[in-house]
């Protein structure tokens, strides 16, 4: 995956100076990269990405394939010191404390949350786990747990 920004809106121009070879890339590819039909590259600088903020650069995540058959969820924390960035396919939840992201990682994979999640998907489609069901789960509203921090 091809990082050019830290956050949404950022300038792409840097890359240029910084990375001359990726800026390469980019203009080599710059005609299907110029042409993302998606409305959110409108008024965005030039070869932006999306979904980018501090939650993406965060040391641990809690990450599930949007494609996925089952419910598996993966604690993930950083490769040659260096935070995992994932792709489009992935959902994941952001962590700088790695006790807190292990107390969640083991709620989501506890009998509890994966009945709950199970009763909501719809195994057949194409990408059966959507952020539209992982987000029936909130930290405000999980009172059964004994968060340790």
């Amino acid at each position: 995956v091809l990082i050019t920004q830290k956050y949404i809106g950022e300038s792409t121009e840097k890359i240029k100076e910084n990375a001359p070879k990726t800026w390469e890339y980019l203009q080599k590819y710059s005609k299907y990269l110029d042409s993302r039909k998606s409305k959110i590259y409108h008024n965005n600088p030039r070869f932006s990405i999306f979904g980018v903020g501090d939650y993406t650069f965060s040391q641990w995540k809690i990450a599930i394939s949007g494609l996925y058959k089952s419910l598996r969820f993966q604690l993930v924390g950083k490769i040659e010191n260096k935070p995992v960035v994932f792709d489009d396919t992935v959902y994941f939840l952001g962590f700088e404390n790695e006790t807190f992201a292990k107390t969640i990682f083991n709620f989501l994979n506890s009998s509890t949350a994966t009945k709950f999640l199970d009763s909501l998907i719809f195994w057949d489609d194409k990408r059966p786990i959507k952020s539209s069901i992982l987000n029936k789960i909130t930290l405000e509203k999980i009172d059964n747990i004994n968060l340790h921090l």
